[in-house]
Formats: structure tokens, sequence, C-alpha cells
């Protein structure tokens, strides 16, 4: 189910080398040195964009003459490994595992441990690699971010100590749509689409990216941010990559790699859910809000996620964004709004927001199941609410007026426009301190407000849910 409408927006001190390379056999290896120290319109229908892309293949760049091997599984390599300064401050080491053996291997662990100028050891942690599963011949990145204060680091080495086997029914899958962008602060953001050409359906296991200098040396890695977890044959759907920078900046990286580890998978019946579509505002501070409601038609109380993507007018990937619904276990017949407001590149690049054109929805059939919870309503009481330039403040207590203790409670509030019936605004909390009956616990929502938007043109509307004690 992915409906795809037209959008209607308006917007609005180390120098690091990245010339270290450095693999590693386990104990004994050769250190790596680290580097010196808002609209109201509503939205139309439009044709899904077709793909426009070609997924960027692996750079090539032959292993240095020491690999890291692993004791267990020989054949099992670090190509090339990076470290650097991240534009947080923290050390990042990254690097790439290839399997040059014959077996499908799953869970590769790599150990990183840095050291000071005369070699004592300052820090050490394991890390598993971006894909859990890479078949004969496959790479996938890894990546490591160390949040210690570490102003002594001068070394690294990067060593591959566990790892198990599988069976992997290995499927592919088409990539386009794709861009890569730096953002406002340094980040890169990687988007694009998966496409499942197969007459199968497939479920992605993982999903990595990493980039890449001139030379084919590793700059930045990553795993996903959000993406679409299960196809169906035909079916497409978006993902978004974010990496943190370099302190350094974003000036060095030509190219970038998409990595996916996606298998043959068991249809999942379709559910029986619908969309409304969807009202999209930028709030105060530029950030994008994608609202609507879903609603529940089938005879089980469901979990549902949602996953939607940003196209631009030729049809490539601006962003991804994924949300579960506040309300965890929404009955049949239930209806419950949605805001999908945590994006990438749309929300800290500021120009970025002006090319987008149109969007998709679908519900992820992986991340939504049958739920055996049992939620029961509650009342409020003293009921409040006020506007400032930045949002709305709705406040008042929950009752529990159900003849038992209640264990955690969500709290919904969302905005109708009058004269469209539309949901343009939602926000929730959530209390998770015991409540007995016939008391009551405050609460606060927030929902940001359309820049412009007049709440006397909305109605606000509560719901409440309870989940009972030893439910």
């Amino acid at each position: 189910m992915k409906p795809s409408h037209r959008l209607k927006l308006v917007s609005l001190a180390l120098v690091l080398s990245l010339g270290a390379l450095a693999c590693n056999l386990g104990a004994g290896a050769d250190p790596t040195p680290l580097p010196p120290t808002p609209t109201d319109v509503p939205l139309q229908p439009t044709t899904p964009p077709e793909p426009t892309a070609e997924p960027t293949p692996d750079p090539v760049v032959e292993p240095t003459e020491v690999g890291s091997i692993s004791e267990s599984v020989p054949g099992l390599e670090i190509t090339m490994v990076n470290g650097y300064l991240d534009n947080f401050g923290s050390w990042n080491v990254v690097g790439i595992v290839r399997n040059n053996t014959d077996r499908d291997i799953d869970s590769i662990e790599i150990e990183v441990e840095l050291f000071d100028a005369s070699d004592n050891s300052l820090y050490a942690d394991t890390t598993f690699a971006d894909l859990f599963n890479i078949a004969p011949g496959e790479v996938t990145p890894f990546s490591m971010t160390i949040f210690e204060d570490l102003p002594d680091a001068d070394h690294y080495v990067a060593t591959i100590v566990g790892n198990s086997t599988t069976d992997l029914a290995r499927a592919q899958l088409t990539l386009a749509n794709m861009a890569m962008v730096h953002d406002d602060s340094g980040d890169t953001h990687i988007t694009g689409e998966f496409i499942n050409d197969n007459d199968f359906p497939v479920f992605i296991n993982s999903l990595s990216g990493a980039t890449f200098d001139a030379s084919g040396l590793i700059q930045t890695a990553d795993d996903y941010s959000v993406s679409i977890r299960y196809l169906d044959p035909g079916e497409s759907g978006p993902f978004r990559i974010s990496i943190t920078g370099p302190d350094f900046g974003t000036g060095d990286i030509d190219s970038y790699t998409v990595y996916v580890d996606a298998e043959e998978e068991d249809p999942i019946p379709p559910f029986d859910i619908s969309l409304s579509d969807a009202y999209d505002y930028l709030d105060v501070f530029n950030g994008l809000h994608l609202v609507g409601t879903v609603t529940n038609n089938s005879d089980s109380t469901l979990n549902i996620r949602l996953v939607a993507g940003i196209y631009d007018a030729e049809g490539t990937v601006l962003d991804a964004s994924s949300v579960d619904l506040p309300i965890n276990a929404l009955k049949p017949g239930e209806t419950s709004p949605y805001d999908l407001e945590f994006w990438g590149p749309l929300n800290y690049t500021e120009s970025r927001i002006d090319s987008a054109d149109s969007y998709t929805l679908q519900v992820d059939a992986y991340w939504t199941w049958e739920t055996s919870v049992e939620l029961v309503d509650l009342a409020t009481q003293n009921d409040t609410n006020e506007f400032d330039e930045f949002d709305g403040q709705f406040e008042g207590e929950v009752v529990n007026n159900t003849g038992g203790p209640i264990e955690s409670v969500t709290i919904v509030v969302y905005m109708v426009d009058l004269q469209s019936g539309q949901v343009v605004g939602t926000g929730y909390d959530y209390v998770f301190d015991e409540i007995a009956d016939g008391a009551s616990a405050p609460y606060t929502v927030y929902i940001d407000i359309p820049e412009g938007f007049d709440v006397n043109s909305a109605q606000f509307e509560i719901i409440v849910k309870g989940e009972p004690v030893g439910n």
C-alpha cells in the first residue's frame, strides 16, 4: 500500500588527514596512525515516480598487503580501514570487510583498539559489521563511534574477532532514484528506493552506506536510519542512510556505495489498513511534518509502522522517514493520527525543501503485526490549552475510571481543520507510572503548529488509552 501524492511545500581545532589506510593481522598487527589531534493547501494525487537513477558501483580498491584474518574462518579480511574525528568530536573507525570464503557468513565482530604514541592501550571495544549477512565474495562496511574523550589517541588496530555461518536465500533488489547530499551541519545522507523486480517477496535484513575519496579510500560509513523492510513482488519503498560527517568537512568525499543484505521471504498477507491523504506543513523551525490518519479495518488488533518517502519532480528520493503509531495496539475499527517529522536532509539543508514535489506513504509489513495487547479507554479532566508562536501546549489529568489499576497511558491530541475535516497536527505523551483505580495523573502534550496557522479554524480531539496491570 503506497499512495503517492503531490507536495505543495513553501520553504521558507583539528585538521584530520584522510590518508591513513591499514589492514591488520589480529594480535601483533601493525597499528594504523590516527590523524593529528508552511502551507495549508490540501495535497493532490500524482503518479508515482519512475526509477531514474542507477546504483553506484563498488569502488575498485585492491586489498592492501596486510589483511585482518579471522582465526576461526580464514578468508574473512578487512580490506581497508580509516579513523577520524567527527563533527561532534568523537572518534570514528570505519572499514570494509570482505568474505573470501565459500560460505555465507553472519554476525561478523570487529575489535577496535586505540593506543597512545607510547603504544599504551587507551580504549578497546567490539562492534558488528553493518550487514548482518554476507555471501561469498560480498563485502560490508563496519563502523564504530567512540564517545570517550581520548586526547592522547595516536593509532588504532582493527581485528576480526568473531563470526558465525548461516544459509542465505539471497535476493537481489534494484536500487534507484538515489542521491547523496551533505547537509548544513556537515553530515552526509544517502537516499534512494528499493524496487523488488523478483516474483517473490523480499525481506531487507540490513542496509549500509559508505563514502569514498577519489582514490577509493573509505571516508565514512554507517548503517541505515530509515528503510522499508518488506517488499512484495513489484513493490518499491524508500530508504535513508545518515552518516555523521568528519570534523574537517566533506570536501574529500567523492563517491558512495549502498550495501544491501536482502533475502527471499515468505509472503506476508496484506493488512486491511487505510491511510488518509496527508497534510504537509513546515513548522516555525522549518521542520517538515506529514500528518494524517490510519484506520484499522481488519478484525485483529494491530501494531502499525508507516514509512514515507519525499521525491523531487524527477523522481529522486530526497528523504525518508518512518513512525510507529503512538497507540501500539489499534483495535478493529479504530483510527489514529500520525505525524512523520523525523527527517534527515530536508530538515538540515535549508534549500533542499524547495525541491520537494511528491510523497509516498506505505505500511511496513515487517514492523506491523497482530498484537494481544488490549488497551482501554480513559477519561481526562481539567483540560486546558494555550498557544504561542512555536507550538500548542495541552495539559490536563488522565482519570482512571476502569475499575482496576493501569500501568501505562498514551495520550494523543490532534487538530482537525473545521473546513476540510483533515487532521492538520498531532502530538502525544506517555504516563508510565501506575495509576490506581479512581486516581488521576497529569499529562502535557505539545503540537508543532503550521507557521501562520489560525488555531481558531481547528477543533481539538483527545484519545487516551491505558494498559491494565497484568495485561
